[in-house]
């Protein structure tokens, strides 16, 4: 995880906050059909900072809390890796 790695002398988390929105925006869920975000600005610094500030022991819950995201996104079946067969 690129926010808690701290891979970079600086950057990190923004650097991390970008390439979830490209991932959302290059697999059609940063927008609904009326092309409004369906992420906050708001939103993705609170799980951004939230990420970056959680023990090493709490990543599984970490990653959970984002899973949940994506998948109470309208478009979840781009993110239903278990199950291809559901994808269209």
């Amino acid at each position: 995880m690129l926010v808690k790695d701290h891979i970079y002398f600086d950057g990190n988390k923004r650097l991390a906050a970008i390439l979830f929105l490209e991932f959302l925006n290059r697999n059609h869920a940063l927008y609904d059909e009326e092309r409004n975000k369906v992420l906050s600005n708001d939103a993705l610094v609170a799980i951004t900072l939230m990420i970056a500030e959680s023990k090493p022991e709490e990543k599984d819950m970490m990653v959970d809390i984002v899973m949940n995201l994506l998948v109470s996104s309208p478009f979840f079946y781009i993110f239903n890796f278990t199950n291809p067969s559901k994808c269209p």
